[in-house]
């Protein structure tokens, strides 16, 4: 079990950050684009975040590696905060209260799906 410092915490706190900042941004740029904002802006973020977290892992795997302060600032920090859970399950949520449920269920089916895939694929290109 790895030991709690302030270094690491600082990490974590920075890269957090950045990544949520980083989505506010995305979202906000994909809806000025399109005009309104949409549930695809966050699968988007989670679709790229998959894929960088999976590079990371990858890279991590490989014997150079990635240090802790790297690990804690991007993966945990920097992917936790870009990444979108909770924002995911809102969106999902409205399409459902709208009687929406085939929307609902291509998003849910392409959501997870393709999460899974990109952080195989940033997998095995982080270990290439």
């Amino acid at each position: 079990m790895e030991t709690l410092s302030l270094r690491a915490i600082c990490f974590v706190f920075i890269g957090g950050g950045l990544g949520s900042l980083l989505r506010y941004f995305t979202g906000w740029g994909v809806a000025h684009l399109l005009g309104h904002a949409t549930a695809w802006a966050t699968w988007g973020i989670n679709a790229l975040g998959s894929l960088v977290i999976g590079y990371l892992i990858g890279l991590s795997a490989r014997e150079v590696g990635l240090n802790d302060d790297y690990r804690y600032l991007l993966i945990i920090g920097l992917c936790g905060g870009f990444t979108t859970f909770s924002t995911f399950s809102a969106d999902l949520l409205h399409y459902l209260r709208s009687g929406a449920y085939l929307q609902a269920g291509g998003y849910l089916l392409v959501s997870i799906v393709s999460a899974l895939l990109l952080v195989y694929l940033g997998f095995r290109w982080g270990r290439s």
